[in-house]
């Protein structure tokens, strides 16, 4: 695995702001490297684990460095190095194009405070940033994003990771359905909660935004969640191109249901990904 030095991050993200404009993703770093630090990274919620947990994602970034031999890239978006706001590249268990963007510091998943009180672990711009490195094979493809949620059975590990691989094809054969039928699809993260798409035989509400500067689970705790940091957990949230720009961001949960009939929400993005 080759490793790529300091200098060369910032070349790849010149190239990816570049040349990622046919992809809808030009735009999805700006803003992000002016977050002031956060303090103490240590400090923590009762949703978002403690330093002394096992397991073998956090284990795998916890003190890791630029350079790092088991990864495919480390990196901290703040000019003090804050670790707070740090993350790392590491391949999945599936297939050549399977790959997880995960914090440095200790955080369970979406229903940690860290992903949605203040802006601290925004990834998304730089999950989306891989796809156009050539070690990720995911440029040109039709590439997703996606986190589970926090409830039982949704994810095998406690450490917080935003997916980043390929949508399957019927997902997208769906959602082009979808625009072609014009099913309503929210402009604006305040009215995500009232518009729906059903995918596979499960109902997501989605949301289309022009770039990834906005602070996604900030925005989902907001709106979806309604400010109730308990509603956090329940969350599983997705992100793929628009045929007309842009991005839509996808958003489920179990109890997701239209009026009480089916289709009912899940709780597992898994469903939307190709990893293999």
């Amino acid at each position: 695995m080759v490793e790529t030095g300091s200098t060369d991050r910032s070349v790849n993200r010149r190239r990816f702001l570049t040349a990622s404009s046919a992809l809808g993703v030009g735009a999805a770093l700006g803003g992000a490297a002016a977050w002031p630090a956060f303090g103490d990274p240590a400090a923590s919620g009762p949703d978002c684990g403690g330093p002394n947990d096992g397991g073998e994602l956090y284990a795998a970034v916890k003190d890791a460095q630029p350079g790092a031999k088991t990864l495919a890239l480390v990196d901290f978006p703040t000019a003090n190095k804050d670790r707070a706001y740090g993350y790392a590249i590491k391949t999945g268990a599936k297939g050549p194009w399977d790959w997880l963007c995960i914090p440095l510091i200790r955080v369970s998943g979406i229903e940690c405070e860290k992903c949605w009180k203040g802006q601290m672990l925004n990834l998304w711009p730089y999950a989306a940033a891989w796809v156009n490195n050539a070690q990720s094979k995911l440029a040109g493809t039709d590439w997703a994003l996606g986190i589970n949620s926090g409830d039982p059975q949704a994810r095998t590990q406690n450490q917080m990771h935003i997916h980043v691989t390929k949508l399957q094809k019927n997902v997208r054969d769906q959602i082009t359905a979808a625009e072609k039928n014009k099913v309503p699809v929210a402009q604006s993260f305040g009215d995500w909660p009232k518009k729906t798409i059903e995918l596979n035989g499960r109902l997501f509400r989605w949301v289309h935004v022009k770039n990834l500067d906005q602070p996604i689970f900030e925005e989902a705790f907001k709106t979806v969640a309604q400010g109730q940091a308990g509603e956090m957990k329940h969350q599983c949230i997705a992100v793929t191109t628009a045929a007309s720009g842009g991005f839509y961001i996808i958003n489920s949960q179990g109890q997701l249901s239209t009026q009480g009939h089916h289709p009912f929400g899940i709780k597992t993005i898994d469903g939307l990904l190709y990893r293999q």
